[in-house]
Parts: C-alpha cells; sequence; structure tokens
C-alpha cells in the first residue's frame, strides 16, 4: 500500500497511542497532520484524507473535509447470531427500557449518550438518561461476568490485529473465536470487534465500533493501519 499522497489527521494533544500510529504512518511515506483549531481545517483533498481520534474530532474534520466516516450499525450485535453473543440482549426505545427487570446492564445503542454500566433500578436509568428523548435506542444485557477483554482491527473480512487490553486471558482463544465468527458471519468492513471472556461461558462479542474512532489498546500500529486508511471514504 502506498501512503505517500494519504494525509493522517490526528489531534494535536499528544497521546500514547495516536503518536504510535503517527510514527508509523510517516516512516511508510505517509503525511501527518496534527489539529489543534480542529473546526476550521485546511483544505484537503478528501480523497486523499483520512482521520483518527475521538468522536467529536473525527465527526467534526469529516464534515469540513467532505468525506464519510465508516462505521458499523448501532445495532448490528443483534444481527450476529446467539452463539457469539452468548447473553440475552435487547434494543429498546428507553421508555421500553425503563420497565425492564432490574437490575440490568444499559447503554445507549448510539455511541456515549448516556453512561454504559450496571443499573440496580429504573430510578438510576431514568436519572442517567434525564433530558433524553424517550425514543432513545437503548442496548439492553443480562449482568454477565466478563474476566477478560480483547481488541480486534478487522478489514475486508480479515483480522489484521488482537490484543488483551483488560484482565488476564489468552490471545490465542481470543483470535480463534474472532476467526469463528469472520469464517462464520460477514462483517461491515473495516470494523473494530471488542470480545470477552465471560465466566462459565466463554468468549462472546462485547461490541462493535468504528475503526476511526478505537483506541489501538495494545494492539500493533503497523498492522491496523489498513482498518484505518479504510474507515474514511469520499462522498
Amino acid at each position: 500500500m502506498c501512503y505517500n499522497d494519504i494525509t493522517l489527521v490526528i489531534p494535536s494533544k499528544p497521546d500514547v497511542e495516536r503518536d504510535a500510529l503517527a510514527n508509523v504512518w510517516q516512516q511508510k511515506g505517509g503525511i501527518v497532520l496534527r489539529l489543534d483549531r480542529f473546526w476550521q481545517p485546511p483544505s484537503l483533498n478528501p480523497k486523499t484524507t483520512t482521520v483518527y481520534g475521538n468522536d467529536t474530532f473525527c465527526l467534526v474534520v469529516a464534515q469540513k473535509i467532505g468525506f464519510e466516516l465508516i462505521a458499523p450499525a448501532d445495532d448490528l450485535l443483534k444481527c450476529v447470531p446467539q452463539k457469539f453473543v452468548k447473553r440475552c440482549i435487547k434494543y429498546l426505545p428507553l421508555r421500553d427500557a425503563l420497565q425492564q427487570q432490574f437490575p440490568v446492564f444499559a447503554k445507549s445503542a448510539a455511541p456515549k449518550i448516556f453512561t454504559a454500566g450496571v443499573y440496580n433500578n429504573n430510578d438510576q436509568l431514568a436519572t442517567q438518561c434525564q433530558g433524553l428523548s424517550l425514543d432513545t435506542v437503548t442496548f439492553i444485557s443480562e449482568i454477565v461476568d466478563i474476566t477478560c477483554e480483547a481488541r480486534c482491527f478487522i478489514c475486508q473480512q480479515q483480522l489484521l490485529d488482537c490484543a488483551i487490553y483488560e484482565g488476564d486471558g489468552d490471545v490465542n482463544a481470543a483470535t480463534h473465536f474472532v476467526q469463528q465468527l469472520l469464517d462464520e458471519v460477514p462483517l461491515p468492513s473495516p470494523v473494530v470487534v471488542d470480545v470477552g471472556f465471560i465466566r462459565d461461558l466463554g468468549w462472546a462479542i462485547i461490541e462493535f465500533n468504528a475503526a476511526w474512532g478505537a483506541g489501538l489498546n495494545g494492539c500493533d500500529p503497523q498492522k491496523v493501519i489498513p482498518a484505518i486508511i479504510n474507515a474514511t471514504r469520499f462522498a
């Protein structure tokens, strides 16, 4: 892959993971642009620009420069066979989520609209979601004991890298599980898959993330670059 004409746009604030990615990018002949006033980016060719950083940064830069960010559907997990999920999950409007039997694990289907976590009763969830529309799509899951978690970058149905980022687990077992997933389930490209080991149940998918906004979490920046390049598309 030729990086000579591709500009990687990242936040100017120092960050170990982004800096590692930027160093590899430059070593391969690519251009790195660190933006401070990201809401006023310079004129760049949207066909040869990609972005990596937090959600707000990437969304604004993409809009200003004129390219599309590729992200998995918010409810993609419900399309995956149960054997890869290993727990009861639901996607419900907030009004219905408040009527579930508690305690539950809850988060917004769209990223970071309200805090993800275990809610012991509907009052706790209602307080956390105060001001949100009752139509807000909410992810509800039974509570399980996840003992370790791994991050996997995927592009064109190929696993680029996998790393344990929380807990103590077998990265080879996590890799084998994700490879089974890729052998059976077509996934959007690119995508980042977080998997976890559920006590007494085994490896399962935790969530899907966009490659342009997912931290490396121990993955090799050199291996995951194809996912980040392909996470943007000229509209």
